[in-house]
Formats: structure tokens, sequence, C-alpha cells
């Protein structure tokens, strides 16, 4: 557990003469960082007016546990407006160690064709 803890140490020789105790104080403390895990890849492509919903990630800890709940989430994502868009993930333990940041990139594209509809008789005649 993290905390102070103090040690006790005492000794006596062998005529039953006691030295003074003495005393130490250790403090446990919790150094280890949370660590952050993606759910889905790291970076995607989507067709430009489709819908985006997140994965999200997990949060661990090897101190306070599962930290998912914690998770800081920052960024957006416009499927309207071509281009990439980063969505970041931070938490922090309760001691105030925080994780690595973890980026996930998502690319807005338009790899959809424009359709052409001819108007008019096909064929056409020009009379000259």
């Amino acid at each position: 557990m993290i905390g102070p803890y103090t040690v006790y140490y005492t000794v006596s020789d062998s005529h039953g003469n006691a030295a003074v105790t003495g005393e130490r104080i250790v403090n446990v403390v919790d150094v280890g960082i949370p660590v952050i895990t993606l759910l889905g890849t790291l970076s995607g492509t989507i067709e430009v007016g489709s819908s985006y919903s997140d994965a999200g990630a997990t949060a661990y800890d090897t101190e306070d546990g599962d930290l998912t709940s914690s998770i800081v989430t920052s960024g957006t994502v416009d499927t309207n407006i071509i281009g990439t868009y980063y969505i970041t993930y931070d938490v922090m333990d309760l001691s105030g160690n925080a994780a690595v940041q973890v980026i996930r990139t998502v690319n807005v594209v338009d790899t959809t064709a424009p359709a052409l509809t001819l108007l008019g008789d096909n064929p056409q005649s020009i009379v000259i």
C-alpha cells in the first residue's frame, strides 16, 4: 500500500543491555504510469459524408486498476470536411502519474467519382 511506514530497530547484548531503539520512516510511493490501450485501429480512413463513431480506449494502472472511466478524450472528426483529424486520449492515476498520450488519426477523404448524366437524345443528331 502507498503511504509512510515506520520501521523500528531494537537490539540488546548478551548482558541484557538494550540499545536505544532506532526508527526509520519508509515512504512507499507510486511512480508507475497507467497504460492506455486503443480499441480499434490507430489510424483510419473514412469517406466524406459518412458517419464516424470513435472506438474509444481503455486504461489500466498497476496500483489503481481500471482507469477507463477517467480517460479524457479530445478532438472531433467532421465527416463533412476532407482532412486529417486527431483524437487524443489522456489519463492520470490517483498519484498524479500521467500515461503516455495516445493519438488516433482519422483521415476524411473523397474517393467517390462524380456521376455524369447525359441530357437529350443519344445519339444526338445535328443538322447542318
